[in-house]
């Protein structure tokens, strides 16, 4: 019974919820659609004035702006999004991840008129100081919507990146070529080795190359190790260990 109850309960809210987006859109419509016949679909489409004092209604420069505004924000809240979760799921420890995750479920309600009334009063005099001008502008629209998905993008991209398994998360690079001796597979990864003697240190490298790798892996508790066959080719496989408390 209680159960019934609930499901009624909450299908009434989406009902609402749906009904009030509909009546607002139909709303904006039938105000906005006078104004639309009157000077022509493509014209408000192609306007580039927007004077409504004039009856001047075209809205092309809000369109590219918006445009703009959206790729750029997807081009920085996506690069910083993503680095964030590869951070949080690979890297923190686990008392660094309890306190990011809610930081970022806090943004997340923050409703988006605080963010744009934060961009108002800092984001917009930070820009007008070191960038000149009155910083009202595309710059501070892509600052505040590149923060605004940036829990979104952050909350998929790690959830996507533990639902991969352990087993899958290993580093491989593979070169098809004349392979390396076994003989030598040992020692690759010391400083200034080679393979082949022949090679000049200024035409061909100085053998630090592999030993960098190696030291950058060891850094992380890492192993990576190498698969070579004469003929074959060789193969290069890392693998990270996952952070711990």
């Amino acid at each position: 019974m209680a159960s019934g109850t609930a499901e009624k309960l909450f299908f009434l809210c989406a009902c609402v919820s749906v009904l009030s987006v509909l009546i607002i859109t139909i709303y904006i419509f039938v105000n906005g659609s006078l104004a639309i016949f009157k000077i022509g679909f493509f014209q408000f489409i192609l306007g580039m004035e927007w004077a409504p004092g004039s009856e001047q209604f075209g809205i092309l420069p809000m369109i590219v702006a918006s445009m703009l505004g959206i790729a750029g924000a997807l081009a920085t809240g996506t690069c910083i999004g993503i680095f964030t979760a590869v951070f949080l799921a690979e890297i923190a420890p686990n008392w660094l991840v309890k306190i990011f995750h809610p930081a970022i479920e806090l943004m997340a309600g923050i409703p988006s008129v605080v963010y744009g009334f934060f961009g108002l009063i800092v984001i917009v005099p930070l820009i007008s100081k070191y960038f000149g001008g009155v910083g009202n502008s595309l710059l501070a629209v892509i600052i505040i919507l590149g923060i605004m998905i940036l829990p979104t993008i952050i909350n998929i991209s790690e959830a996507a990146l533990r639902a991969v398994p352990k087993e899958y998360k290993w580093a491989s690079l593979k070169h098809t070529g004349i392979g390396i001796p076994s003989e030598h597979t040992d020692r690759i990864f010391e400083r200034f080795y080679k393979v082949d003697k022949g090679r000049s240190r200024s035409m061909d490298g100085t053998g630090l190359g592999l030993s960098i790798v190696k030291h950058i892996v060891n850094l992380y508790s890492g192993d990576i190790r190498v698969e070579s066959q004469v003929g074959t080719g060789t193969e290069f496989i890392i693998q990270l260990k996952q952070p711990t408390n």
